[in-house]
């Protein structure tokens, strides 16, 4: 046809059932993904965070990968000497802070297989993320430490957009679902963090949001306590774009991950 047909649909099939999507649901979603296992809930969640006014860390971050030291066994230690420093891996990455870190270098750039410019490294405040992941898992940093390779490095340039609220926005269980359902990848990659959305909100907002983080960056607080923090600042997330109680509801069971989302606070 010489003109385009958008009224056409699709038949699906998902664990024995078979239905049909609207062609028009493919041709309206931002990068046309063929998102054929996504339901009407899933459309609204992603029409009222995606209609929010928001910016994006398109163009506004800076990015870096962690230390590929090129022979592991040969450069980290499992004890801390006079002259060796911390350096967190992918397994000490939990939502909000990181565990001690198990490993240790001698931070000589010239003797590893790729680094990143050492200012990134020592940022002032920066987000650690885990590269292989299912899940989001960002870590918020002003120690300048060092990181692996399975541990990446975001540092946000978005003036008038605090880093405590990124770092909520992307460990929040909405944002776990809008990452599912629109990437579903292994690999937690740079260019789809950039298109996951900031909502634009007032100075307010943003201090109470860093309320809560700053409860959770404090690790003296009991677990059970960290995940009751948790839990009301992710329903605050929700609140921001409106969501109501049955959108809220799904998301929460929708999230297959979601024991293990408390579990890595």
């Amino acid at each position: 046809n010489k003109k385009p047909n958008f009224s056409n649909k699709i038949m699906a099939e998902k664990d024995g059932s078979v239905y049909e999507i609207e062609q028009t649901r493919i041709q309206n979603n931002p990068d046309h993904i063929l998102n054929v296992f996504t339901d009407t809930t899933d459309i609204s969640l992603f029409d009222k965070t995606y209609g929010m006014q928001h910016i994006t860390l398109k163009g506004g971050a800076e990015w870096a990968l962690g230390v590929v030291t090129g022979d592991n066994e040969k450069y980290l230690s499992d004890k801390k000497t006079e002259t060796n420093e911390p350096i967190l891996t992918g397994k000490d990455i939990k939502k909000f802070t990181a565990v001690p870190a198990k490993k240790f270098i001698d931070f000589n750039p010239n003797s590893f297989q790729q680094v990143a410019p050492e200012y990134k490294y020592r940022a002032k405040e920066k987000l650690i993320y885990k590269f292989i992941s299912k899940e989001l898992v960002f870590v918020y940093d002003n120690k300048q430490t060092l990181t692996l390779n399975s541990a990446n490095i975001l540092i946000p340039k978005i003036e008038n957009y605090p880093i405590k609220t990124i770092l909520a926005l992307f460990n929040s269980s909405l944002y776990q679902l809008l990452y599912q359902k629109k990437f579903g990848s292994i690999k937690i990659l740079r260019g789809d963090i950039e298109q996951l959305p900031l909502p634009i909100i007032n100075n307010i907002k943003h201090k109470e949001i860093e309320r809560f983080v700053n409860k959770l960056l404090n690790n003296n607080e009991p677990t059970e306590r960290r995940k009751k923090i948790y839990t009301e600042l992710d329903d605050y997330i929700m609140n921001l774009f409106n969501l109501d109680k049955k959108e809220k509801d799904y998301i929460k069971k929708s999230i297959k991950v979601s024991d293990k989302l408390l579990n890595n606070i």
